[in-house]
This record gives structure tokens, C-alpha cells and sequence, in this order.
């Protein structure tokens, strides 16, 4: 009997990106030159040096805008709130660590370049690498693909990890948040890390739709179906209001969570 290959774990996948994305990041800013520093020496000497340094920062940014992103989700903080002072603060050990590299390689630079230039440069490295983070976190979220997501085959359970959270007390909805799902119950709502996709399988057979992109709804939570001008909101038991989105509209209607149309 054949067996399916093991899957690397999303950890040692998101590793590996990270080390390939810095390593070219490195490896383009080495022959670049950027800041000056193609004054400084041969090109693999600035090569060993920011790969040197994307290698730590990324370490640095694997660690702290996770753990950023997920306090600032359960305290429901905007991206706007939280993202700049994380930049702000990650660009100083990344400033400390390129300095201290830089002056191994080039004694001389410590005299002319000030500390507060210095962690300029650092910060605007920080800006775009942070800032990149955070969009293929995106991306993968919406889409809920990518190293974070565990995909389930059509002949695979949900994971029983996922599954657990999600039994505890009834659920009225999901409500997508980032690559966060937030899950409503009577009881009131947490936050659980997974993409949508994985939090619907992981109900099992509690009926419900995806009434829109960003909201899975159970039928029985369902109280009456309220037209928002051109569009649908369904309220819940709890007060809770979900958005039908267009496309929705119809299935919807076809299943009777909708009134017929007019006419």
C-alpha cells in the first residue's frame, strides 16, 4: 500500500522562504551598493555582509510581527496602529547587528556614518521587509493557501487540532479577520488562527453557507433576512448582522434564506 509522503511542517516552509527570500535580497543589495556602500569594497565583501544581515533580521521579524500581528488581533488594533511602531522597533537590533558586521568588515565606516543615519537606513530596510511580511500573510490568509494553511485532501479529515476549538459550545458564525477566524457563539467570540476554509470543514455537518467572502453562517443561528438597500444582511441570535454578498444573493434565495423577489 502506497503512503503519502509526510508534508514538511508550515514552520520549517516558512523558514526556508524566509532564508531564500533574504538570501536574494542580500545577494541583490551586495551588488547594488545601496547606501554608500559600494565604496566600501569588492562586491563579495558586501555580498557576505547584507546576506549576513538579512539572515538575523529575518530571524528577528520570524519572531517578533507574528507575535505582533496576533496581540494586535485578539485587541482588534488596525494594521495602521500597530505595523509602525513594530517597524520602528525592529529596526534597531537590526541597526546594532548591520553595524556591528559593517564595522568588522570596514572599520573606517563607524566615522563616517552617525548612528542616527545609520538606523535610518535600517529602518527603511525594516519598512519594506516588514511591510512584505504582512502582504503575503495577506494573501495567504484571503486565500487560505500558502505555509500557513493546512489544506486538507477530499480524503482527509479535518485536523484534529483545528477541530477541537471549534466544538466547544455552539457556533452562530465565522467572520475572517486577517488570517485570523473570529467565531461567534452565544456565549460570545475568540479568535483562532486558520484559515476559514479549515475553520467550515472543521464543524463537520452543523448546516451553514458562506454567506460572503469573509462570513460563514449556521442556519439555525439565522433570525430573519433584512434587505440593506440593494444588498442582504442576515441577523443572528445575538444581535449579530452578517453581509450576504452579491453573488450569494441568489443560492441563498434558491435555499429559502431569502425572501423570493419581487414579482
Amino acid at each position: 500500500m502506497l503512503r503519502r509522503p509526510a508534508r514538511p511542517s508550515p514552520a520549517l516552509v516558512r523558514l526556508g522562504i524566509a532564508v531564500a527570500l533574504s538570501t536574494a535580497a542580500g545577494v541583490f543589495l551586495g551588488l547594488l551598493g545601496p547606501f554608500g556602500s559600494y565604496r566600501n569594497g569588492a562586491a563579495p565583501e558586501r555580498i557576505a555582509y547584507f546576506v549576513g544581515t538579512f539572515w538575523v533580521a529575518s530571524l528577528l521579524y520570524a519572531v517578533i510581527v507574528p507575535a505582533a500581528a496576533q496581540a494586535a488581533a485578539r485587541a482588534r488594533l488596525p494594521l495602521w496602529l500597530w505595523a509602525p511602531p513594530v517597524m520602528a522597533a525592529t529596526a534597531v537590533p537590526v541597526a546594532a547587528v548591520s553595524r556591528v558586521g559593517a564595522q568588522s568588515l570596514w572599520p573606517w565606516i563607524g566615522e563616517q556614518v552617525g548612528l542616527l543615519e545609520w538606523y535610518g537606513q535600517s529602518l527603511t530596510l525594516s519598512v519594506a521587509a516588514v511591510g512584505a511580511a504582512l502582504l503575503v500573510r495577506r494573501s495567504w490568509s484571503a486565500s487560505g493557501t500558502g505555509p500557513s494553511a493546512r489544506v486538507a485532501s477530499a480524503d482527509e479529515p479535518p485536523a484534529e487540532a483545528s477541530a477541537r476549538p471549534l466544538a466547544r459550545g455552539e457556533v452562530l458564525c465565522l467572520q475572517m479577520e486577517d488570517h485570523y477566524v473570529r467565531i461567534h457563539t452565544p456565549t460570545g467570540s475568540r479568535l483562532e488562527l486558520m484559515p476559514m476554509s479549515q475553520a467550515i470543514a472543521a464543524l463537520g455537518d452543523v448546516e451553514g453557507r458562506r454567506v460572503h467572502r469573509s462570513w460563514w453562517v449556521a442556519r439555525a443561528a439565522v433570525e430573519a433576512a433584512e434587505p440593506d438597500g440593494r444588498n442582504w444582511r442576515l441577523r443572528l441570535r445575538g444581535g449579530l448582522r452578517a453581509p450576504v454578498s452579491r453573488a450569494n444573493v441568489a443560492p441563498l434565495r434558491a435555499a429559502g434564506w431569502l425572501p423570493p423577489a419581487a414579482g
